[in-house]
């Protein structure tokens, strides 16, 4: 069970049969639920695989320019990185 202290969620750890030490699990972002933070190459990687999906699947295809696209999907890992979620950018 996770227990948070200013923002942060930490969950503990035991070593030994006793709590040893903590460790950060993820951040709270006022009264969200709980979520492991992603790197932004991690966030822009999903970003860049969600989007390649929604143009395969759909009447769907990227805009001309590789460049805005490529803005768009680290626009939407930006905000999972800062937000938790992937909100247009």
């Amino acid at each position: 069970m996770a227990w948070v202290s200013d923002g942060i969620a930490v969950e503990p750890c035991h070593g030994a049969g006793h709590l040893t030490y903590g460790k950060i699990v993820g951040a709270v972002l006022e009264g969200g639920p709980l979520k492991k933070q992603k790197t932004f190459e991690q966030a822009f990687q999903g970003a860049k695989r969600m989007s390649e999906k929604y143009v395969e699947k759909g009447p769907y295809e990227f805009y001309p320019d590789a460049d805005i696209v490529e803005e768009v999907q680290k626009g939407l890992a930006k905000n999972e990185v800062e937000f938790g979620y992937r909100y247009c950018p």
